[in-house]
């Protein structure tokens, strides 16, 4: 059975979602409709060399990544986070805020695994091997531990 366009946005709108607001904060939407345009654009050039998600992931980050570099005026820092806040949706807002502070690859490994990936998935989406997935996702949440420490 083969998904409609409309079907697989729905279905991956949350990584797509991850991945427009950890690259840009306040500009996400804008970083979204881009992989959604960049995913229509290429939909039909998927061989099913890889699984559907992985395909998606990197089309989103590769679109994300290109964003940022097409657009160097947008204002990617983030605003200070505030300690007050204390519902869930400020503290997811608080994650997001310091996960958009790390580098790019510290960025992608957060990501897939807040999203379940094990480090064989991320090894084959991001072209590394398992064994420096695991050294640099320690690093990546040693960093993110350390810039929530800072608010």
């Amino acid at each position: 059975m083969t998904l409609s366009f409309e079907d697989i946005l729905e279905q991956y709108n949350d990584i797509l979602y991850k991945v427009a607001r950890s690259y840009a904060y306040e500009d996400y939407e804008d970083i979204y409709q881009e992989i959604a345009i960049q995913l229509w654009n290429s939909y039909d050039s998927f061989r099913g060399e890889s699984k559907l998600g992985t395909w998606i992931y990197r089309v989103a980050l590769n679109t994300a990544l290109s964003y940022k570099v097409k657009n160097p005026k947008v204002d990617y820092r983030t605003p200070e986070i505030s300690l007050d806040q204390q519902d869930n949706s400020a503290k997811l807002d608080q994650l997001y805020k310091a996960i958009n502070q790390l580098k790019a690859t510290y960025r992608s490994l957060i990501i897939l695994q807040l999203e379940g990936y094990d480090y064989e998935e991320i090894s084959e989406i991001l072209g590394i091997s398992k064994t420096l997935v695991g050294v640099k996702l320690g690093r990546a949440k040693a960093k993110l531990k350390s810039l929530i420490k800072q608010y």
